[in-house]
Order: C-alpha cells, then structure tokens, then sequence
C-alpha cells in the first residue's frame, strides 16, 4: 500500500516514478481470494480499516472518496462463547473473571505504559502474574481469560504475549471501537488506484541490491536487470530487511539495523471454511473458544454471514500458533480445524472449499506486520523511516500508527512529501 500511495502521489504530481514489484500482482499483504465461495473477496491479508469514521481516517475517506463498499461496522461484542471441549458457555458466567480482570489487570497494565525501555515488560509478564495472583480461579475462569487476551491482545497484535511491549502498548493498535471491511477486498483499493492510469509498475521483479553511487542509486534485480534513479524506496516488509534479503551498499548504520533487529514483526493466517449454508449461530460476528493455554489455537472464528451473507468461517492463528500450523499441510489443518468446529457444532458438514494463509513461508512478506516488542523504545518506528542517503523506507513498520494500512498508507505519503522537497518541481526526473 505505502508504494502504491507513494507512486500515485508523486505521478498525479507529475514526477515520473517506477515500481518494481516483486510479485504478479501488486498490494503486497493486500490480498483477497474470490474463488472460495461465488461472489465473495474474502481477504488473505489485512482485512480491517480501524476507525473507520469520516474525517477521522483518511484511508476510510480515500475508500468513500473512490466508491467503494464497506462492511457494517464489526460488532467484538457479538460473541458466542464455547468451552475447549465444545460446550456453549454463557457470559454471565465471566462475571468473577471479568471482575478481576477490569479491576486489576487493565489498571496494571495502564501503570506500565510509558514505561522507558530499562522498565519495560512483557504483556506475558503481567499478565501470568494477575492470573497466580488470583488464586479463586476455577479452570474455566482461566480459559475464559486466556480467550479474552488472544482475542483483544495476541491475534490484535499478532505477537506472542511473551514478546509484547507492555510500555508500548498504547502506541500500538488499541482494542478498536470502529472497523470495518470492504466488500470487495483490499486489492479494490489498489486497483483503483492503479486504474487512474500513468503508473508504470514492473511485475516479477524481484530486487536484491542497492547500491548508491555518486549522484543516484544503482537497483539490481534477479533477472539481471538494473535500474538507475536519483533515489529509491524500499517498501519491503519489515520481515524481509530482517532476513536481509537485499543487500545494500553501503551497508545500512548500525542504528538501524538494531531497530529492524529488535522490532517485533508477527505472522497472522486464516484458514477459510466454506459451506453451502451456515448452520453456526449467523447472529453473532465472533465463535470463541476458551483455552487451557495461551496459543489460541482454534480459539477464533470470524463469521464472515453476518457481514456479507457468505457462508463462510475464518479461523484466525498469530505468533508462533501459525507458525506451527504452517509446518502442516492443508489438509492436516483443515482438518484439524473442522474437528474443533464438530466438537462446538456436532454434526457440522464437510466444506465445499478451504483455504489456508501461508504468510511466514511467502518469501516477499516472511510475516504479517509489526508490533513493539520488550525493549523498543519509543522512536524506534522514526529510526526505522529515516532516510540512508538516497535510500528512503516507507511502510507500516516506519509509521507511528504501525501494523495498519492507514500506516502503510500514511509512509507512502510522507516519502512522497520527502522526495518533493529534494526533487523540487517536476521535470520527468525518475524516483
């Protein structure tokens, strides 16, 4: 997203500007599938606008601004709640956790925030603590809890609460009020962007160096291509500058490589399920699951009925729970998953189409998105965004609103604001 808003501003503005995209299709983690179910675009990747508010988002504008279709708003609200071993569970039965929870946890959490590094901890930390503190849990007061953190924490923000920053949590995405989706998916987003005309995007193009010389930058591509610009930028996942998939020369400064070291980045997949018909609860927007454990395996299941009509589940895994399920094959955790599905609704059919995300293994994304991990600082999205001669970075992993396409998109825009200022007027010089 953030190259695509970089390359749409600057050549509405008449720079001259070329995208190499390493894949056949362009958006990145912006992915939808329309063949799982007829006239559905269900979202592989990044599937909510947060706060979706006229006037308070300028990505939810872009969206209105261009036509688009949203969802109504998702209700986290609108559960029903199962035990591990399947058994409908009523919220009224929460109350001593929740009493607990509102009373002690969230206050402890609330002192913690701001904390400098030397002070920080992990969500993991105060989180075990609450849970030993409080002896009077029964097992299913803890299950109950554990499936509040995955919901409202983990999968949030796709991180093992091991990990998660605790001082950072309120820079980071907070238990959102306003989402939604688009009916047609994210790519709609980006093709309409694109289909305003004069990009000149080069597919299957995969990048491996950089190289800065003198006056410009060198780009090279494994095809043995080269391509020369006064500057580049990177719009890679955080992911991939971790894995070091493209060399730069000269060498990124040690500030930086500690921050794209230390930032947290995540996986999140889905695995899609498929009906003829629902036969779940179609009035609710969320089937949980309470754990014995923190993994949140199977513990989520997104009604996408109730959104759209189509009958179709999605099951959400983050952190190392979708790296484990990753290491399976389809059929390994569909079937997992359709056996935790028969114990909440017995007698559930077989699916008439699955799917299941793969986004650690996908070698342009090795993950999700970022989260603040034990130890960032505050500045560390500013460390990771500033300038390396004429190598520029934009994506969400350089915001200050990280893990979010309004993050991608708002990095896009700020190179572009950048590259203004350092081009001056446009005089078809490329970037």
């Amino acid at each position: 997203m953030s190259g695509i808003a970089l390359a749409r501003n600057l050549t509405d503005a008449g720079y001259r500007v070329l995208v190499l995209e390493g894949r056949d299709r362009v958006g990145g983690r912006l992915n939808s599938t329309t063949t799982v179910a007829p006239g559905s675009h269900v979202d592989l990747g990044a599937m909510w606008i947060h706060d979706g508010i006229a006037g308070r988002n300028p990505l939810y504008d872009l969206v209105v601004s261009l036509g688009l279709k949203v969802s109504p708003r998702q209700d986290y609200g609108s559960i029903a709640t199962f035990s591990y071993t399947g058994q409908r569970t009523n919220r009224s039965s929460f109350g001593r956790m929740f009493s607990s929870w509102y009373s002690q946890l969230q206050p402890a959490l609330a002192r913690l925030k701001g904390a400098t590094p030397a002070d920080n901890r992990s969500f993991g930390d105060v989180y075990g603590e609450w849970l030993a503190a409080n002896t009077q849990f029964t097992a299913a007061d803890r299950g109950q809890a554990n499936m509040m953190m995955n919901t409202n924490y983990q999968s949030l923000l796709n991180g093992n609460v091991t990990q998660l920053s605790v001082a950072r949590l309120g820079d980071a995405k907070s238990i959102p009020a306003v989402d939604v989706m688009l009916k047609d998916g994210f790519p709609a987003l980006v093709d309409a962007l694109v289909a305003k005309g004069g990009l000149d995007i080069r597919k299957n193009t995969v990048v491996t160096s950089v190289q800065q010389d003198g006056d410009g930058v060198i780009v090279a591509t494994a095809d043995g291509t080269n391509y020369t610009a006064p500057y580049v930028v990177m719009t890679q996942t955080l992911g991939t500058l971790k894995a070091g998939d493209i060399v730069f020369d000269p060498e990124l400064p040690p500030e930086k490589l500690q921050a794209i070291e230390e930032m947290g980045f995540g996986v999140l997949d889905k695995a899609l399920f498929v009906f003829d018909k629902p036969f779940w609860d179609t009035s609710v927007d969320f089937l949980l699951r309470e754990m014995p454990d923190w993994s949140g395996r199977w513990s989520i299941f997104l009604n996408y009925h109730k959104l759209f009509g189509w009958p179709i589940l999605a099951a959400i895994h983050v952190a190392d729970t979708a790296r484990e399920l990753e290491k399976l094959t389809d059929e390994q955790v569909i079937g997992e998953g359709m056996a935790v599905l028969r114990q909440l609704y017995p007698g559930a059919p077989q699916p008439v189409q699955t799917a299941f995300t793969r986004w650690a293994a996908e070698p342009l994304s090795r993950g999700a998105y970022s989260y603040f991990a034990v130890g960032n600082p505050k500045n560390i999205t500013r460390t990771l965004a500033q300038p390396h001669g004429r190598v520029l970075f934009a994506g969400e992993a350089t915001s200050d609103k990280p893990a979010t396409v309004l993050g991608a998109y708002l990095s896009g825009l700020r190179e572009a604001e950048r590259l203004r200022t350092l081009l001056g007027k446009p005089t078809g010089t490329s970037a």
